[in-house]
């Protein structure tokens, strides 16, 4: 498969550096890691991704507005939103984007990695997931919540 291009931003520096360090061992994209919301979105605004992991909550903007942006990029970006708190969407209006949730912290890495590489390479993201990893929301059906 051929290198995929990701980004990850987030807020928290030791979040980035589990990402760093996650992204490095699957080998299978070339990554941008970013602390700055700001610089995110002048780096979307540049160039296509592949996937966006994005922490909903940033200083200067949402991850809704990026994931919002990649997807004006590229209609294929696949996109994952995390938090660290419950996710009320409605806050949001997600605007029927499909994207995944996921939940942190992450404790279950190899779960992790199925989706990663399930997105990356277009497979079916639920084919090897534990029925209990994953829920769809009633009130958002185009996204998925994921905890591991």
């Amino acid at each position: 498969m051929e290198k995929k291009h990701v980004l990850v931003v987030e807020d928290e520096p030791s979040i980035l550096q589990f990402w760093q360090r996650f992204l490095d061992e699957l080998n299978l994209s070339e990554h941008t890691i970013l602390l700055d919301d700001k610089a995110a979105r002048e780096m979307l605004n540049h160039k296509k991704y592949d996937l966006v992991v994005c922490d909903i909550i940033l200083p200067h903007q949402t991850g809704f507005e990026l994931a919002e942006l990649a997807r004006k990029k590229n209609p294929h970006t696949q996109i994952i939103l995390t938090t660290a708190y419950g996710a009320d969407l409605s806050r949001f209006r997600p605007k029927e984007q499909k994207f995944h949730l996921l939940q942190k912290p992450f404790s279950n890495l190899s779960e992790l990695k199925n989706l990663i590489v399930s997105l990356l390479s277009g497979k079916d993201v639920f084919a090897e997931a534990s029925e209990d990893s994953f829920s769809h929301d009633e009130d958002y059906p185009e996204v998925t919540r994921w905890s591991f």
